[in-house]
C-alpha cells in the first residue's frame, strides 16, 4: 500500500474511533485530577500535617461534612475523605458561570480572556488576589487567612475557639481545591491562548454562601 495512502487510512480510523473529551468537565475532569493529585501531596502522605493543624485523624481517615452532589446537583450533605473534599472545591471554582471568565491567561500578551475588553481577572491574578475582588472568598489571599484564623483564634469558650478554627481549616482545604481548579487549567491549551469556550451556562445554585 503507498505510504500516504496508508497514512490517511490511519488517520481516518483514529479519527472515527476517538472518544470525547470531557476537558472542561468540573465533576469529571478537575474532580478526578484534584483527587489523584492531592493523594501524592504531603499533606495526605505525611499524618503530622493534619496532627498539627488541629484535625483528630489521619489525612486517609479524617471526614468532611459538606454538601452533597449528584452530578451537578446539590442536596444535603455528605462526608467525604481530604483528596475528595478538596477535589469539591476544584469542582466549585467553576460555579457559577461568573467565576469562569477569571481562568485565563495568555502569558504571550499578558492579558486574561479578551474578547474586545476583558473579560475577567487573569487566572493567576483571581488565584492570588492581590487586591480585593468581589465575590472571591477562595483564593490564596483568603486560604492564608484561614490558616491564620484556624490556627490563632481564642474567641469564646475553649471549645468554640477549637471549633471556629476547625470550620476555618476545613475553608482553607476547600480553597485550595479552588487554587487547583486554576492549576489545572493552566495547563490546557485553551486557557492560555485566549481561546474562549464559554458555551454553556454554569448552575447558579452552587453558589454557597459561608
Amino acid at each position: 500500500m503507498n505510504p500516504t495512502l496508508r497514512s490517511f487510512l490511519t488517520l481516518v480510523l483514529a479519527a472515527a474511533m476517538a472518544l470525547p473529551a470531557t476537558a472542561y468537565d468540573a465533576v469529571v475532569t478537575h474532580k478526578d485530577m484534584t483527587v489523584i493529585a492531592t493523594k501524592k501531596t504531603a499533606l495526605y502522605t505525611d499524618p503530622s500535617i493534619m496532627f498539627a493543624l488541629g484535625f483528630a485523624l489521619p489525612p486517609d481517615q479524617q471526614r468532611f461534612n459538606y454538601h452533597a452532589r449528584t452530578g451537578t446537583t446539590r442536596n444535603g450533605t455528605t462526608n467525604y475523605f481530604l483528596p475528595e473534599f478538596l477535589a469539591e472545591g476544584a469542582v466549585e471554582e467553576d460555579y457559577p458561570a461568573t467565576r469562569v471568565v477569571n481562568h485565563f491567561y495568555d502569558p504571550v500578551h499578558n492579558r486574561p480572556l479578551t474578547i474586545g475588553l476583558p473579560l475577567g481577572a487573569a487566572s493567576w491574578a483571581y488565584m492570588l488576589e492581590p487586591n480585593p475582588m468581589p465575590g472571591q472568598d477562595n483564593s490564596l489571599k483568603d486560604a492564608r487567612f484561614y490558616l491564620e484564623y484556624g490556627l490563632m483564634n481564642r474567641q469564646g469558650t475553649p471549645l468554640q475557639a477549637y471549633q471556629q478554627r476547625l470550620l476555618s481549616l476545613t475553608w482553607l482545604l476547600r480553597s485550595l481545591g479552588h487554587a487547583m481548579h486554576h492549576i489545572q487549567d493552566m495547563a490546557q491549551p485553551q486557557h492560555v491562548r485566549n481561546d474562549q469556550h464559554l458555551s454553556y451556562v454554569a448552575d447558579s445554585r452552587w453558589r454557597l454562601t459561608f
